[in-house]
Order: C-alpha cells, then structure tokens, then sequence
C-alpha cells in the first residue's frame, strides 16, 4: 500500500507543479499596461487582454474591451473600435 501511495503521488506531482505556474504572457500585459507611455499603447494593452480573457472569463474579457472602446473612439481609430466590437 505505501508503494501504490507513493507511485500515486508521483503521477500527480506534475499536475500540482504546473498549477501552481504563474502566466508570464498575462503578467507581461498587466506591466505593460502599466507602463503604456500614452492612449494608444493602453488601448492596444486592454484589447489585448480583452482577447486573452475572451475564453476564459467573459466578465473579464467585457471589463477591458469596455476600457478600450472609449479610448479607440477618442482618438478616431475606427478599425480598432470594430476589432473591439468584435471582441465584445
């Protein structure tokens, strides 16, 4: 029995490790959001996490489209504020 528990532990032991892994991709946006040197650079990060949520986390995914949306307007980027509407 004590073998069969540690063979058991073993064959999870990746599963855990790779849970505990953090995003690097998901971490890089957030830095760079908060290191956007103007409007345009933002409006770019939110889109961006706007997609990277769009699977997973809907509520998410609308709170940064809905953060781009305006800045796309303002600065009179009409393909970008259809690729966000298309996001949305």
């Amino acid at each position: 029995m004590n073998l069969f528990l540690k063979v058991i532990l073993l064959c999870l032991l990746p599963t855990l490790v790779a849970g505990q892994q953090e995003n690097s991709y998901l971490n890089s946006l957030h830095s760079s959001l908060s290191a956007a040197a103007n409007d345009t650079a933002q409006m770019e990060v939110y889109s961006k996490l706007g997609r990277y949520y769009s699977l997973e986390d809907r509520d998410s995914s609308s709170f940064y489209y809905e953060k781009a949306l305006p800045i796309a307007a303002r600065l009179n980027l009409k393909l970008n504020e259809a690729y966000i509407f298309i996001g949305m």
